[in-house]
């Protein structure tokens, strides 16, 4: 049922079909409504800076605040305003939480890295063939993305933006082959971090 009201007259409850002939009941257009949300990283880590600006987005209009959890691995200031700067103060998390008028409209949970990427790559310097599937790790911190690859002796089985990526041995090579495998770290999607590598045996 619809709660609707014409003119002067009264409030109704009707069906969906039902109104004035001047409203064209049968073409109406219903309009969604975005709801509130935070915009900024979920990461914060020493390649950003460790300082971000988080807005409040499709709110409706009010007096705007600020919040963070108890416990949370950085600031806040201001704490007042359509917008806020984040920044970290060590590792961890929190929550950041945007109210307007008092109520809660919207959250964003932030994690926090003091973390460096560094090398080698860790995994198997030698492998045998047979199908094996072996993995591989670069130190991971929040917020990068992790392209990995390789010569192509062995086979990447996944590559997630993440700091461990699988690769598997096939069972047709004979041995005496040598790949190498590489990972390339940006930030923000084009900064470039490192690219870091290592050279695998297979026998």
């Amino acid at each position: 049922m619809y709660e609707s009201k014409w003119g002067n007259g009264p409030l109704m409850r009707h069906t969906p079909t039902y109104g004035p002939s001047i409203y064209n009941m049968q073409y109406r257009r219903y309009y969604k409504r975005t709801p509130p949300s935070i915009d900024g990283p979920t990461y914060l880590n020493v390649y950003s800076g460790g300082t971000k600006t988080y807005s409040l987005v499709n709110a409706r209009p009010g007096t705007i605040t600020w919040e963070k959890s108890a416990g949370s691995s950085f600031s806040i200031s201001p704490t007042t305003g359509n917008s806020t700067t984040v920044t970290m103060a060590g590792n961890g998390s929190g929550t950041l939480t945007a109210k307007v008028n008092g109520t809660v409209v919207a959250t964003r949970p932030i994690a926090t890295s003091t973390a460096t990427v560094h090398g080698p790559i860790e995994g198997l310097s030698s492998v045998y063939p047979g199908n094996n599937i072996v993995t591989y790790e670069l130190g991971h911190v929040p917020g990068l993305y992790y392209s990995w690859s390789s010569n192509g002796s062995l086979v990447m089985q996944s590559d997630n933006g993440s700091s461990t990526c699988s690769f598997k041995v096939p069972s047709y090579y004979t041995g005496g082959t040598t790949d190498v495998i590489s990972c390339y770290v940006t930030a923000g999607g084009s900064v470039a971090i490192g690219s870091f590598s290592l050279t695998v045996d297979i026998y």
